[in-house]
Order: structure tokens, then sequence, then C-alpha cells
């Protein structure tokens, strides 16, 4: 009888280790595919925000070309009318 007992309590002490064990595989699993799913989106995102940076470095190179030519043309505008007066003078000889 103390056998059979022994055999009933090593049987359910193994069940509940192989069930207690089985899902921690399972839990173990699915974190090692969440973790794989993030790595790849951590990759794809790394790329896109890359190729972000590169647009807006592009942005700014254009932004910094069209403030400079802005300007020179307030530049030029204001030496407008003393030019006039040169070639008006320059008309008058």
């Amino acid at each position: 009888m103390t056998r059979i007992l022994a055999f009933f309590i090593v049987a359910t002490a193994s069940f509940v280790a192989g069930v207690y064990f089985g899902q921690t595989d399972l839990e173990v699993r699915l974190e090692s595919q969440r973790i794989a799913e993030l790595e790849g989106r951590s990759e794809s995102l790394a790329a896109e925000n890359a190729r972000l940076k590169s647009q807006a470095d592009l942005i700014r190179s254009a932004l910094q070309t069209s403030v400079a030519a802005l300007a020179r043309i307030r530049e030029n505008a204001g030496n407008l009318p003393s030019r006039n007066g040169e070639l008006e003078a320059a008309l008058e000889e």
C-alpha cells in the first residue's frame, strides 16, 4: 500500500513538474519569437530612420541654398538704385 501511495505521489509530482516545465518551455519559445520579431522591427526602423535622416539632410541643404540665394537677391536689390544712378551718369556723358 505504501508503495502504491509513493508511486502515485511520484507520478503526480512528475506530472506537475512536466506541466510546469512544459509551460515554461512554451513561454520561453514565445518570448524568443517576440524578441526575434522586435529585432526585425528594430532593423527596419533603423533603415527607415537612416532614410529619413538622409532626406532631412537633403532638405536642409536645399533650404540653406535657398536662404543664401535670397540673401544675394536682397543684397543685389539694395544695390539697384546706385547702379541705376551709375547708368544715368554714364548716359549723360
